[in-house]
């Protein structure tokens, strides 16, 4: 008799454990990004192209980029490279104006874009017998690398054919570490974490550096997240805070060309636990896409299905 109390009671003290540790959140040690690009890891020396100082000087003061600590442009591995580093004071205009001032001179290469622009910041791409034409150092692969307070922020890379002309791009953005200047301050924005703000859970909205009408919902926890939890809060971005934002966008634009893409991450002591993104387009495209949303392209989506 003794034997078998004793045999039930090994039992229930081991599964009293096993339910004790299924219900403890696991401990996650804080996560910190790897603040250098690969490229920018190797300590060869670089021949930078064009006068530094003097594009250094149109950048903070013609394009208003004062916090532009330095730049660097040059070629190597077949590829042009453009890094930025900027200081923690960054704003979104001053992101807006070079991305304007690369599209303009990198990528559309429009000469009626360029008027204003000093020669050495765009003559190397115009003339047949410019550097970006030449066969040493052929202009097919542009890397644009942005740095915000001596961590990396975001890329865009660009491959080009033999006439010049745009055929790819890829995109990756820090989603680790957060950017008071692209933190949305709305009513909209703001109802929605005081709704649903919990003990304990810390929400942000914020934009992306995309510019392809993503936004992104970040919740952070130390104790993780329940699945039911998770499921009131992707129902709630789907019949609240989508339409709501959607609604802004149309009185606006008469379109939703802002609030295509809603990233919703959930993160426990800054390590990504579950990520989902809703697509808010069309009413009939509406939903949860399983979709790499750096790689996707909403807004061509968008116009793709408008046009139908």
């Amino acid at each position: 008799m003794k034997s078998k109390l004793s045999i039930i009671l090994v039992i229930i003290l081991i599964s009293t454990f096993i339910s004790a540790c299924t219900d403890t959140p696991e401990e996650k040690s804080y996560y910190e990004i790897d603040p250098v690009f690969e490229e920018d890891k190797k300590p060869e020396s670089i021949n930078l192209i064009g006068n530094n100082e003097e594009s250094q000087e149109y950048f903070e003061n013609e394009l208003a980029m004062e916090s532009l600590k330095d730049h660097k442009f040059y070629y190597s591995d077949d590829t042009y490279h453009f890094v930025l580093y900027f200081n923690q004071n960054i704003t979104s205009a001053e992101v807006g104006n070079f991305m304007s001032y690369l599209s303009n001179t990198f990528i559309s290469m429009s000469p009626a874009a360029l008027i204003g622009v000093p020669p050495y910041l765009f003559e190397f791409n115009l003339d047949d017998d410019s550097i970006m034409k030449s066969r040493e150092k052929p202009y097919r692969n542009l890397s644009l690398r942005v740095y915000i307070d001596d961590v990396r922020a975001f890329r865009r890379d660009y491959e080009f054919d033999d006439d010049l002309k745009l055929v790819s791009t890829s995109y990756w953005e820090n989603t680790y570490t957060d950017y008071p200047f692209l933190k949305m301050d709305t009513d909209i924005v703001a109802n929605f974490i005081e709704e649903n703000k919990s003990s304990g859970k810390d929400i942000t909205i914020r934009k992306t550096f995309k510019s392809d009408g993503v936004i992104m919902v970040k919740i952070e926890s130390s104790e993780g997240f329940k699945e039911k939890y998770i499921e009131e809060i992707k129902s709630k971005i789907e019949n609240d805070l989508a339409p709501a934002l959607e609604e802004e966008s149309m009185d606006i634009y008469s379109a939703n060309y802002q609030y295509l893409g809603i990233v919703l991450q959930f993160t426990q002591n800054n390590n990504i636990e579950e990520e989902y993104v809703y697509y808010n387009g069309l009413e009939e495209n509406k939903g949860w896409i399983d979709v790499d949303w750096m790689k996707h392209g909403f807004l061509s989506q968008y116009s793709s299905n408008r046009n139908k």
